[in-house]
């Protein structure tokens, strides 16, 4: 059994030669000294990774080491390790002056910049791996800013206010560099089910850690393949923080993928009975995405979580074993639901304020967000296309707007069923569509056997008029043993229900039956079929 994490940056120089090669000293003040190659047995600084850090002496002085590279950096996230034993600037310390930690890159032109990650208010001692957004413009340069398309040199570099009686004092290893998106990657073989604490036993190189009883992540997670493998993944009741460095938007995020060879599995929380519990919390200091839409997903069960300061969110169709039960989101942007079914959620401020966007982006007449909560939401539900929308449940609470249409033209009905209430809305489109919302009476036929348990073979359902046998209602593939009937007027008709075809089973109708004024459910009880055989 195997849990394999696999990360995606690239080792610019994993700092493993006996004798540095490739770097220079980038003295901005004061003289550093010499490059050394020291070993767990040689100083008290243990290294970051493998046998090998780098180190080298700086007291009251501004500078550091820089390796040598070629290529576009233009749009590169670099990661560095380091540590150092004296006292530093603080993060920001004003008047053009570097912070206590900063990472270097140069071009061919000599022009430097500085990207300003840490100082005395933030770093406070042990190695640290220190992130920079080269795609951002740096913090302070040499004059002018460096062309980071014809990079040259990328370092670390450190603003000291104190001597060091030490041979070394400061310390780096492990560069690396990452396009966004690139992160962990973690699949299993063998049936194994990975957890958070196996991502951070397989990482090695504290790209996500442990501490404090939170696990905090510096890169992006992807669980799965779209090409082949496995990949099972279930957690519960931890807290999972997006950790707040240098990277750019967009580059945190939550991805499942899927293939069609293999099985893919992504669990958060447990569920008992119909309702999640002992989920996780995710937080993001820097806003996250969630994709998980690849049809080749054959688990996505979501229980008991809540999603903090996420970015977007974006879900698959339907399908077994494809669920969110009673998961939370607050103080994110809009949630691609699609046809996945959402059951007991909540969003609470949500909604990433667009003139066209919501808590829920609804694009399905067959969505299956239901029983929800939306609350203090600028626009809880957005909608763009025409079509007659079930709104089974749903609570609506202090939003601007409890819908948004921002389609052009399009003419949208909403049948709010089981005491929804939605209260508000408007239309953004150009030109503006209309938004009517209705309150059907919803009848539901539940199908049972015997003993009272659900059918599960298919049938099909008809709802008839006695008066003149006009078919008021017609379900086919009924497979849950329940299917609703939702009607705006016909309160009082005298009806007769049939269902029928089902293997198994003789059909049944249920004579005289008055359709209610109010929500309602009838229970259908069938019959064993003695003559039913199954060779």
């Amino acid at each position: 059994m195997a849990v394999v994490v696999t990360s995606q940056l690239t080792t610019i120089d994993a700092c493993e030669d006996a004798t540095p090669s490739g770097w220079t000293a980038h003295n901005i003040s004061g003289a550093m000294g010499v490059l050394a190659s020291i070993t767990a047995s040689s100083e008290e600084q243990a290294p970051f990774a493998g046998t090998y850090s780098y180190a080298y002496d700086i007291d009251i002085e501004n500078g550091g080491y820089v390796k040598a590279v070629s290529g576009d950096y233009s749009s590169k996230i670099i990661y560095i390790a380091g540590v150092i034993w004296t006292g530093i600037e603080v993060l920001a310390p004003g008047g053009g002056s570097q912070s206590g930690v900063y990472i270097i890159a140069g071009d061919s032109s000599g022009n430097w910049g500085y990207w300003h990650v840490a100082g005395s208010d933030t770093y406070k001692g042990g190695w640290r791996v220190f992130v920079a957004d080269l795609s951002r413009a740096p913090d302070t340069n040499s004059g002018t800013a460096p062309n980071l398309a014809n990079c040259t040199s990328i370092g670390l570099g450190w603003n000291s206010l104190s001597k060091s009686k030490a041979t070394h004092n400061a310390f780096f290893d492990l560069l690396r560099e990452a396009d966004s998106g690139d992160g962990l990657k973690v699949t299993t073989t063998s049936s194994s089910v990975a957890t958070l604490a196996d991502l951070v036993a397989g990482d090695g190189t504290e790209l996500i850690t442990y501490e404090r009883g939170l696990y905090f992540t510096k890169v992006p997670l992807i669980f799965g393949d779209t090409t082949s493998g496995d990949m099972e993944f279930a957690e519960t009741g931890e807290i999972l923080v997006f950790e707040d460095v240098d990277v750019p938007a967009g580059h945190y995020g939550i991805t499942v993928e899927g293939n069609s060879a293999g099985t893919i599995e992504f669990q958060l929380g447990t569920k008992s009975g119909t309702r999640g519990i002992s989920g996780l919390t995710i937080l993001g200091n820097k806003p996250y995405h969630l994709t998980a839409t690849d049809t080749d997903i054959d688990a996505l069960k979501l229980y008991g979580t809540t999603f903090k300061n996420y970015s977007d969110m974006a879900f698959p169709v339907t399908a077994t074993g494809r669920e969110v039960i009673d998961c939370t989101f607050v103080g994110g942007g809009e949630v691609t639901v699609s046809t996945c079914p959402f059951t007991y959620c909540s969003w609470i401020d949500a909604d990433d304020g667009g003139t066209a966007s919501g808590a829920v982006l609804i694009t399905s007449t067959s969505h299956q967000v239901q029983y929800c909560s939306f609350i203090n939401c600028p626009d809880a539900w957005h909608m763009t296309t025409t079509g007659t929308y079930p709104c089974v449940g749903n609570q609506f609470s202090g939003n601007t707007y409890d819908v948004e249409n921002s389609g052009n033209s399009a003419a949208i009905i909403i049948e709010a069923t089981a005491t929804s209430n939605i209260n508000t809305h408007h239309e953004t489109g150009s030109p503006p569509g209309t938004t009517t919302v209705s309150n059907p009476v919803s009848l539901i036929i539940d199908i049972v056997d015997a003993n009272g348990a659900a059918i599960t073979a298919t049938c099909e359902v008809t709802v008839v008029r006695n008066s003149d046998t006009v078919e008021l209602y017609h379900a086919e593939d009924v497979t849950t043993g329940t299917t609703t009937y939702n009607f705006t007027s016909g309160s009082g008709t005298v009806t007769y229900i049939n269902v029928v075809n089902v293997t198994g089973y003789e059909p049944k109708t249920v004579n005289n039956f008055t359709l209610p004024s109010a929500d309602a459910t009838v229970t259908i009880q069938l019959d064993a079929d003695r003559y039913f055989s199954n060779p």
